[in-house]
């Protein structure tokens, strides 16, 4: 089949720039490595397992309705392992290999966690922050019952309060980035206030536990 573009991520932003391109009538496919769409701030729960009601789901909730009631090709549970020349895609997914090639290739990857090695940090308990939002996003399952949060960014809080709504106990937040870091960034936080007000809904859980960060 041929297609007009090629968009490579689910996440919001992949869906929605597949959404974009679709309206006008354009073929367009659509990779991801996960089996629904959402990316990692709207991942959908596994199949058949009830989450508790929360803004992300239902955002999550929406935008894969929106996906589902377009033409647009999904392959999702696809990893790719190659992008040639003239935006040829190679993966390989559930079936073996697969293939797609357009003139236009969005790629909306997302980011990944960058880890700093420090002593103990193969050790069984230790794991990322990302990986700790899969675990209580997709599968309801607190990374520990009492844990210490450390890192940098507002991931902290958000995992935090995840970790807190799913009856888990949170032993201290170690936070790289001081007070004067946050204040600097006050204004370009105000330009987002939806973001701001779900911040500081976390910043309140925490203090309400009387977690020392």
């Amino acid at each position: 089949m041929t297609h007009d573009v090629i968009v490579l991520g689910a996440g919001p932003a992949g869906v929605n720039a597949a959404l974009a391109a679709a309206e006008p009538g354009l073929k367009v496919v659509l990779f991801d490595q996960q089996a629904q769409a959402g990316g990692q701030v709207w991942r959908a729960p596994l199949p058949g397992l009830h989450m508790p009601p929360s803004p992300e789901l239902a955002a999550g909730d929406a935008l894969r309705a929106r996906l589902g009631g377009t033409a647009v090709d999904c392959r999702f549970g696809r990893t790719i392992w190659s992008v040639g020349g003239h935006f040829r895609v190679d993966a390989v997914g559930p079936a073996g290999n697969d293939s797609a090639q357009a003139p236009r290739l969005v790629a909306a990857t997302g980011a990944h966690e960058r880890i700093v090695p420090f002593p103990g940090w193969t050790l069984p308990g230790v794991i990322g922050l990302a990986a700790a939002t899969v675990l209580l996003k997709s599968q309801a399952v607190l990374p520990g019952r009492r844990v210490v949060i450390a890192g940098c960014g507002p991931l902290l809080a958000a995992v935090a309060a995840g970790i807190l709504k799913g009856g888990g106990s949170i032993a201290a937040i170690v936070d790289l980035a001081g007070p004067g870091d946050w204040l600097r960034r006050l204004p370009a936080l105000a330009t987002q206030p939806r973001l701001l007000a779900r911040g500081a809904g976390w910043a309140l859980k925490i203090g309400a536990a009387r977690i020392p960060v």
